[in-house]
């Protein structure tokens, strides 16, 4: 069964402060791995851009969960209200 959408908030919000420290540090990896080691460090305005475009992906992801959801939501009252819709005219 697919988790609701509250449940995926709570997950993430739970998890949110080991995730942005495991995320911090690898961006760092990357920056450090395409620039230089050391590059991350004199220019954290890289980490802070990388670090908010990720964070924007991720929210992005459960705005498309929750609008899913929504629909499905409507989707089903639909069928649900066709089904009614059909029995009472036999």
């Amino acid at each position: 069964m697919e988790k609701t959408t509250d449940e995926l908030l709570v997950g993430a919000l739970h998890n949110a402060g080991n995730d942005l420290e495991d995320l911090f540090r690898r961006v760092i990896r990357i920056i450090d791995s395409r620039y230089g080691e050391g590059y991350a460090e004199k220019h954290p305005e890289l980490i802070g851009a990388l670090v908010q475009s990720t964070t924007n992906q991720a929210v992005g992801y459960l705005q498309t969960i929750e609008l899913k959801e929504v629909i499905d939501n409507i989707s089903n009252a639909m069928i649900n209200g066709m089904h009614l819709t059909l029995e009472k005219e036999e």
